[in-house]
């Protein structure tokens, strides 16, 4: 089945502030993000499409690290090429991403451009690439599954040492 894109507000943050799950943005205010994909409140927010894939997957194993890199263990995105893009679930900030082509793609190394400091539970999401090949909140679609419009994601224990 061809992956159907649908609209909605999504923001992750390129720093500590916080978003509030569940706001809606005042830049589509008619529109809320499917459950488990969040948004920012107030401000002009970008609307950022959501790409339904059924068979997209992301999986993710507990791991001990040195705080610079994650190890995913396998992506299927059938919608086109994406990002498997690691965040901190507390503050909903970025922490790396990679690219992955469509298909299945094993053993993704995610650099990690923000350290992680602590152990802890971290989340991988996917995106879809809007076609310049460099991740962008603002710019590439989340995946959400076809069931429930719940974000494709995973969460995993990090452990630092």
């Amino acid at each position: 089945a061809e992956p159907e894109v649908v609209g909605a507000p999504i923001v992750l943050s390129s720093s500590a502030a916080t978003a509030t799950p569940g706001a809606t943005s005042s830049a589509s205010p008619s529109a809320s993000p499917p459950a488990g994909i969040p948004s920012a409140s107030g401000g002009a927010a970008p609307v950022v499409a959501v790409v339904r894939d059924g068979s997209a997957n992301v999986d993710v194993d507990d791991q001990r690290g040195d705080g610079t890199s994650v190890r995913v263990a396998e992506v299927q995105l059938t919608a086109g090429a994406g990002h498997v893009v690691i965040i901190d679930p507390r503050t909903r900030q970025v922490l790396g991403s990679a690219t992955v082509a469509t298909g299945t793609t094993r053993s993704v190394t995610v650099p990690l451009t923000t350290t992680v400091a602590a152990s802890g539970e971290l989340v991988a999401l996917l995106h879809v690439d809007d076609g310049d090949g460099r991740f962008d909140p603002a710019t590439d679609g989340a995946v959400v599954d076809d069931d429930d419009d719940e974000a494709v994601d995973d969460d995993f224990d990090y452990t630092l040492g």
